[in-house]
């Protein structure tokens, strides 16, 4: 079980059990620690329905207090291939 963070500008309400691409930002202690990369998750309200821990910051970077849950669909690599 994997801990990240992502923004949502929007209702957080509006994105349950919804597919979304964001960025998400590993909080793993170690080296890696905040690296970021887009991926397509789907979240629910309910912290304990998908196997990751999402926190949600606001667009000023203020963290919700609630923690929810996330299911990684897949990563995306927005760089194309041959650069």
């Amino acid at each position: 079980m994997a801990v990240y963070d992502t923004f949502i500008l929007e209702n957080i309400e509006d994105f349950e059990n919804q597919e979304i691409v964001t960025v998400l930002r590993d909080l793993a202690p170690g080296k890696k620690k905040y690296n970021s990369a887009y991926a397509k998750i789907k979240m629910s309200l309910d912290p304990q329905k998908y196997p990751h821990t999402l926190f949600v910051r606001q667009g000023k970077g203020q963290l919700l207090k609630n923690t929810y849950s996330m299911d990684i669909l897949s990563w995306i690599n927005l760089i194309p291939e041959g650069l």
